[in-house]
């Protein structure tokens, strides 16, 4: 579902005090800034192996070349140089700018003043060392927030490792109890009351408990019991908490945990043979054990052996349920297979000649398995290799003493490598990063899959580069994470400082958070931000391989799972859309038409409950106090580059098995014709039109369609109207002087441009419009973009729509894919037109009757059902399956695209045709269409956008063509401005600025402390009033969605003025920064602004109904979301009378009808419809005002009328008047433009008992007429 604009779980349930919602007071701390963030040192190109996907240890052959060099010999007989190592491998150059830092604040007191006698503490851990090791560690703080007294934990014995190992014989007990003594009273035992032991108190703590939960939870049993013990302690402590206990967690695990002597010595002569046989060397965390991965659920192509093997060994956990192997591989849930880490490392520029140290268990498969990794590295050892067996006798008996020296040594490496996310690899990155950061390497599984699939297809060059990139955010840099991101024990933010100068540290980050929100209560804004973070924390990231959860529920008498028994999702990470690429509207069923349903029928993904609610635009009044001194904008900085130039372009080739460009760029020019070609393709542009006639790519003359005219091929159009005139005019735009911009054998820009004759005035729109397309060497397709200028003293006129449009081949593309959850056959354009297709209520929707493909009959098709919101509309497309061959549609940025992240627009639709909207009315009206007055100056650049081209040689599973366009439209996204556009009008990175911050929320009826406005769309438009950017469509925007703690980071902002705008979901209103923000391309800015709400609060017994609809998504849809007919419904489900809903008895899942539509009647007339809500009051004060709120998702030709307890009242007591023409009825949408209204209440129109609304829409002309709804919320007095 889309982000809606309403309301949260917390708020969804009315009558319990603690989920009222308040007026909230959010805190903006903001920092303009023009440095992105310090990227990690770039990694030089290396050829390497092109290996199988489970290729023979027999199919390599590595031969030495001398002077430092090797040789890859492929089984296809290719021969390739693999360079010298890289700069920055083994190391990050900023690594000495930060350091480990957790001594307690001045406010902590120790443990001497705060422990209370009689208050004992004992846990048990659970799983294997590392999972153990966070228990010991939350332990010690949750001891700390009792005000008790620790017991030594007791370790786990009995699961899966049955190591009989207690405390004492792995870690240094007594340096435990004296290195905490001053934070926490530790004892060995628990000690005797009058000769005899107590019987603890048993119970479990929930997952994630926060430091209220142990004081509601635990602290009362501890008080009467005075001993209670915690049982399956792993991850019973939230992963946020107060910095002075967040800093306990770091001085516990950093400091306060030791091994024994002899599994130290034994680690430290582990470490030294290594050195002996390299100056640096790797260590390897290799998770591919059988219980491993038959816990994971994952398959590694092994047959039915496999599947056999593996499934049996799963039967012994009986919680698990069923998974689809090959999806968690695509989602990248399943470990790297040793041969996918050694073709990593080489890819990322690390030498066969490496050592690697691998730390695991039995590798399932044995030296089958390893044997690939071996032929990339032939240096292998492990602590057997590296030992004698009586070296090793003390430890060998036992798992976690084994485990213990695997830790030592990999915490001694140069770098260190995992192919999971396990416990063992999420300490030690957090252990690393506090340590110095060292060079620490977690795959980007979900992304190094899909390239590692495709990688026969691609020469090495492209494929090393793309693993560079994907990798990029997951090799251990500083600020690599933003503080608060992922488990604290990977990521101890707080306990990491930034020396300035070489000399004097800042703060650490959750300080900083700290006096954040301590100071900015006194009106005060005090924030020194440590820096930014990589783009893979803000929505670029890839979903990190996991490791199933231990536990399915939460009895005593679990089973165990192998390993270290991690969750499979972080709890309180954020998922990514942009990488999932599934519409979280949508659901794939086949679209019949006009089907009856039961009224209880209902059906909804998962992933879109996940999404979120959503909030409506606010008509509130705001306070904010002034900014701040200026002179905190006297700090230059200087914004570097997000990537390398052109990273993406330089040397990749397509994924579908094109090499590298045997020649570079050439551009032939004729009298009709302009011809780009790069030895990969060729474009065919029109002259001086710049219509795309042609497109020639792996042996296919031309991918436009042949069989229509030339200029309807590939096109930029627009639809404008001269003033006054209603009916708009479509221009597909033609330009009239051609000329070549730059050409060399790297790139070509080629521009054609119309310049407005004033002679057509009311003829022709008055625009210049320069039309671009670039083509770069070694591109697996071209770039256009535009330039739109209205000139001062030009005449008016209205802008409906602007878009680039391409035609392609209906006998060659046949299935449309613009997400994972949404690609499908597409019917024939023919199946549109009578016989074979019946028009329906409007032109774009046909019924097919009689479709060129017999399994299509029945359905509707209508390019409405296609639409998505911009948020998601990133890369959408067609594949050809002979040949196999993709053409996409890439848009790396939606800057240049109007009215927010929730506008919906066209994708792709029947033709094969494939749409770049830059501007339309679509699920909007005439509000998104910009308006220009007579002499008004306006220039904006459209674009550019990417049309992508790749195929598959093999023949292999043609969809496999959409996996690689989103690794594609990712390079794009983060290749952001682009470096080679060559207009002046567009923008490059150091002409643009960037805003970081944090928002708060404030609401004392939700908690006490300021809330983290998690997920929240914060973004920059033109100034306007709260909510404006909805409708604004004549700049640029930029939006972002905020992290887990409210940390929000907006870059490559176009130089220009804007207001900051955001909205949370879960909490009513729009809220407006009401500064207006100027020119932030070079300067550092802090800001800080109070935004107090002024509309009532609706306190602890004042929301009488409350009716959270989360913009339809929850509400009644009788078949599924994005159906031709929906309205039709009402009538069957209401024939005679309307919908009545009863607070405290109705369920708005099966009793609120997604919208307010007019019944259709046996003569095909419509009645207007009046809906009612019933609600109970206890008590009634007629003297006071009361407040009805109401929020709609959509307005279609429509009318509000709300009277309160008299539904043949004359006049309404309230009416909105006719509002809105997002026609989202017609269009299949659950939302279009938002609407809010505080509606005024007297009491006296209200009665003791049982009351009715009656919301009532009177507009009866059409079907499409209709209001739908997003929240609707009735308060009593405020103060009452």
């Amino acid at each position: 579902m889309a982000q809606h604009r309403r309301r949260g779980g917390a708020h969804n349930a009315c009558p319990r005090p603690a989920a009222l919602p308040a007026a909230a007071l959010l805190l903006f701390v903001l920092a303009a800034v023009a440095l992105l963030y310090v990227s990690p040192p770039p990694l030089s190109d290396h050829p390497a192996l092109a290996s199988s996907r489970r290729r023979s240890p027999h199919a390599v052959v590595l031969n030495s070349s001398g002077g430092g060099e090797s040789t890859v010999e492929t089984e296809h007989n290719e021969i390739s140089r693999v360079p010298r190592e890289a700069d920055g491998l083994w190391g990050s150059k900023f690594a000495s700018k930060f350091y480990g830092c957790s001594n307690s604040s001045s406010k902590f007191l120790g443990s001497s003043v705060i422990t209370q006698p009689d208050r004992y503490l004992m846990i048990v851990t659970s799983g294997g060392l590392n999972q153990q090791r966070t228990g010991i560690i939350d332990a010690v703080v949750a001891a700390r927030i009792l005000n008790a007294t620790l017991v030594v934990p007791k370790l786990d014995q009995t699961s899966f490792w049955k190591d009989a190992s207690n405390f004492s014989e792995i870690f240094d007990v007594d340096w435990f109890i004296s290195d905490l003594s001053k934070d926490v009273k530790i004892v060995k035992e628990l000690p005797e009351i009058g000769g005899k032991l107590r019987t603890p108190h048993r119970m479990r703590v929930p997952r994630k408990c926060t430091q209220r939960c142990y004081l509601n939870r635990v602290l009362p049993a501890l008080l009467k019991k005075h001993v209670v013990r915690l049982t399956k302690f792993d991850y019973r402590l939230a992963n946020r908490l107060d910095t002075d206990l967040q800093k306990l967690r770091c001085r516990v695990n950093y400091h306060g945990l030791r091994f024994t002597g002899p599994i130290e010595e034994m680690g430290g002569k582990l470490i030294q043979r290594m050195r002996d046989r390299s100056k640096h060397f790797i260590a390897l965390h290799l998770r591919f054990e059988p219980d491993m991965l038959a816990f994971s659920g994952c398959y590694y192509g092994g047959g039915d052996k496999e599947r056999k093997e593996l499934g049996a060994i799963r039967k012994r956990w009986k919680t698990l349920h069923a998974t689809n192997p090959e999806k968690g591989r695509r989602q990248g849930r399943c470990p790297l297979t040793p041969e996918e880490v050694g073709l990593m490392l080489r890819a990322l520029g690390y030498r066969n000649d490496v050592h690697i140290y691998v730390a695991s268990g039995e590798i399932y498969g044995g030296a089958r398995t390893l044997a690939p990794l071996k032929a990339l590295f032939p240096n292998l050892h492990t602590k057997e290799t590296i030992s004698r067996k009586e070296e090793l006798a003390p430890f060998s008996k036992y798992s976690s003493r084994m485990a213990a020296l695997d830790f030592i040594v990999c915490d001694g490496s140069d770098a260190f490598v995992t192919n999971n996310n396990g416990n063992m690899a999420k300490i030690l990155a957090g252990r690393r990063r506090y340590f110095g950061h060292k060079r620490t390497i977690r795959p980007n599984a979900k992304r190094l899959y899909s390239l590692i699939l495709n990688r026969r297809n691609m020469s090495w060059d492209s494929f090393s580069s793309r693993v560079r990139l994907v990798q990029k955010g997951f090799m251990g840099e500083p600020k690599e994470l933003r503080p608060g991101r992922g488990e604290f024990h990977e990521n101890p933010s707080t306990c990491i400082c930034e020396k300035i100068d070489g000399k004097t540290a800042i703060k650490s980050n959750a300080q900083i958070e700290q006096g954040l929100i301590n100071d900015t209560e006194r009106g005060i804004a005090i924030q020194i931000e440590q820096g930014l973070s990589n783009d893979t924390d803000r929505g670029i990231a890839i979903s990190e391989p996991t490791v199933p959860d231990e536990e399915a529920g939460e009895s005593e008498a679990e089973e165990d799972a192998p390993g270290e028994k991690e969750e499979t999702v972080d709890p309180e990470a954020d998922d990514d859309a942009l990488v999932r690429l599934e519409d979280p509207e949508y659901q794939v069923v086949k679209p019949e038409a006009l089907i009856p349903l039961p009224r209880s029928s209902r059906q909804q993904t998962a992933s879109a409950r996940t999404q979120g609610p959503s909030v409506v635009p606010s008509n509130h009044q705001e306070v904010s106090t002034p900014l701040l001194s200026s002179s905190l904008a006297s700090t230059q900085l200087h914004c570097k580059k997000l990537l390398p130039c052109c990273m993406g372009h330089s040397s990749a080739t397509s994924p579908a098995g094109v090499v590298d460009a045997p020649t570079g760029v050439k551009v032939k020019v004729s009298d009709r014709y302009v011809e780009i070609k790069n030895g990969i393709f060729e474009l065919t542009l029109s002259n001086p039109d710049g219509i795309v006639t042609g497109v020639r790519y792996n042996g296919v003359d031309n991918l436009m369609e042949i069989l229509i005219k030339e200029d309807n091929r590939g096109y930029w159009d627009l639809v404008w109207n001269p003033p006054g005139e209603r009916t708009g005019k479509f221009d597909v735009i033609k330009g009239t002087e051609f000329r070549i911009i730059y050409q060399d054998e790297n790139q070509a820009e080629v521009s054609f441009v119309r310049r407005w004759d004033p002679s057509l005035e009311g003829k022709a729109v008055p625009l210049n419009i320069d039309k671009r397309f670039i083509v770069l060497r070694g591109c697996s397709g071209f770039y256009t973009y535009g330039i739109y200028e209205h000139q001062d003293g030009w005449p008016g006129f209205g802008l409906g729509e602007t878009r680039v449009a391409f035609k392609l081949r209906k006998d060659k593309f046949h299935y449309m894919a613009l997400a994972d959850n949404r690609q499908r056959i597409m019917p024939m354009p023919e199946d549109r037109v009578p016989p074979r297709g019946q028009q329906l209520a409007y032109p774009e929707a046909f019924l097919l009757v009689d479709p060129v493909n017999p399994d299509l009959r029945g359905e509707v098709d209508d390019k409405y059902q296609y639409s998505c919101e911009d948020q998601y509309n990133n890369v959408h497309g067609w594949i050809s399956f002979d040949p196999p061959i993709g053409f996409w549609q890439i848009t790396p940025s939606d800057e240049f695209r109007t009215g927010g992240p929730l506008k919906q627009n066209l994708t792709s639709h029947v033709g094969p045709t494939m749409l770049a909207m830059f501007l339309s009315a679509h699920y909007a009206g005439d509000d998104l269409s910009p308006k220009f007055m007579n002499g008004e100056y306006w220039k904006k650049v459209h674009g550019p956008v990417f049309m992508y081209l790749n195929s598959s040689w093999d023949g292999s599973d043609p969809t496999l063509l959409w996996e690689d366009a989103k690794v594609q439209m990712m390079i794009e996204k983060e290749s952001w401005p682009y470096c080679f556009a060559l207009s002046e009008d567009f923008q490059k990175t150091e002409q643009r600025g960037c805003i970081s911050g944090r928002l708060l929320v404030r609401d004392r009826y939700l908690d006490d402390a300021d809330l983290y406005a998690t997920a929240a769309y914060v973004g920059l438009a033109l100034p306007g009033d709260a909510g404006s950017w909805q409708r604004e469509c004549k700049g640029y925007q930029f939006w972002c969605r905020a992290d887990d703690d409210g940390s929000f980071y907006i870059r490559n902002i176009v130089a220009g003025d804007y207001n900051l705008y955001a909205w949370v979901p879960g909490f009513i209103g729009d809220y407006k920064l009401d500064a207006t923000l100027t020119e932030m391309t070079s300067i550092w800015v802090t800001l800080c602004m109070n935004h107090q709400e002024t509309v009532p609060r609706c306190g602890r017994s004042e929301c009488l109904t409350d009716l959270p609809l989360n913009s339809t998504f929850l509400t009644l849809i009788p078949t599924i979301f994005r159906q031709y007919g929906l309205w039709e419904r009402y009538a069957e489900l209401y024939p005679d009378s309307d919908l009545v809903y009863t607070i405290g008895q109705s369920d708005y899942t099966t009793d609120w009808f997604y919208a307010q539509v007019n019944r259709r009647t046996d003569q095909n007339t419509y009645q207007p419809t009046t809906w009612q809500i019933k609600f109970n009051l206890d008590s009634v004060n007629p003297n006071s005002n009361y407040k009805f709120r109401v929020a709609l998702a959509s307005s279609a030709n429509a009318e509000l009328q709300v009277r309160f307890n008299d539904p043949d009242r004359s006049a309404p007591h309230f009416t909105s008047g006719l509002i809105g023409r997002d026609n989202a009825i017609a269009r299949h949408g659950i939302h279009g433009l938002y609407w809010l209204f505080n509606i005024d209440v007297s009491g006296s129109w209200l009665f003791q008992g049982m009351n009715t609304i009656y919301l009532k829409q009177p507009r009866n002309q059409s079907p499409f007429q209709g209001l739908m709804y997003d929240y609707l919320r009735m308060e009593g007095p405020s103060g009452s």
